[in-house]
């Protein structure tokens, strides 16, 4: 299943939003000059520092309703133990007698996988593999590390069906300004060969973006509540 982000247009994003594998978004100039013998380095120098461009992408996650609403006002937050410790505090009542353990769990730094970093995903979004259990579990891959439904301790899979249960599988829409982008992330001669090859329908990619450099655009739920499944959500195609 494949995330439409180009139905997002119409809604959330703007002319200087770059949606990296749609063509019709990058700005004509700079096509022009891509397939007049341009390289990755004409990308790099066509966004520079005083650039209003912007690139999009998506971060997969499960959350509960409380979350969304914050995340909709005050951003996203990486996974640090700050972070984790708010957001294990705020879980509702029944989540009681685990958040002691969940704190201690998150405390230890060798634990935590993604500290001070955002998840990045751009291009082709596909739902499946490695994006799935970002959807299927809450807390992302440190937590679902501590409750996996492989453990073995019937009290920890107890607490991943809780949380399953009482969350949604949400993708968070996040840009990042497209200097940054095309300076310190993404290698733009691959980028390149794709646009003047006609590959870039099929192009993908994964990024660990520092939390500070993303902005939020919209979280958006893939279910319409907790009995809908997700292929009803007018931005999925087949």
């Amino acid at each position: 299943m494949v995330v439409g982000l180009k139905n997002l247009q119409r809604t959330v994003l703007t002319s200087n939003d770059i949606v990296i594998n749609d063509i019709t978004t990058y700005p004509k100039e700079l096509l022009k000059d891509i397939f007049c013998g341009g390289t990755g380095a004409t990308l790099k120098k066509f966004f520079g520092s005083e650039t209003s461009y912007s690139v999009i992408g998506v971060h997969f996650t499960r959350l509960f309703d409380k979350e969304i609403c914050d995340i909709r006002k005050h951003g996203l937050r990486s996974d640090d133990f700050e972070d984790y410790s708010r957001k294990i505090q705020q879980l509702p009542k029944e989540f009681d007698d685990y958040k002691s353990k969940l704190i201690s769990y998150v405390n230890n730094p060798c634990n935590r996988q993604s500290d001070g970093k955002i998840y990045f995903d751009i291009g082709k979004i596909e739902i499946n593999g490695d994006n799935a259990v970002f959807l299927e579990n809450w807390g992302g891959e440190t937590l679902y590390n501590y409750y996996c439904p492989f453990n073995q301790n019937n009290e920890l899979r107890r607490l991943g069906d809780m949380l399953r249960h009482n969350s949604t599988p949400c993708i968070v829409i996040i840009r990042i300004n497209a200097q940054k982008f095309f300076s310190e992330y993404i290698n733009n001669d691959i980028l390149v060969d794709c646009i003047r090859n006609e590959k870039l329908l099929f192009y993908r990619d994964e990024f660990c973006i520092n939390k500070d450099d993303v902005q939020v655009v919209d979280v958006m739920p893939l279910v319409q509540d907790k009995h809908t499944p997700h292929s009803h959500n007018p931005n999925f195609s087949e």
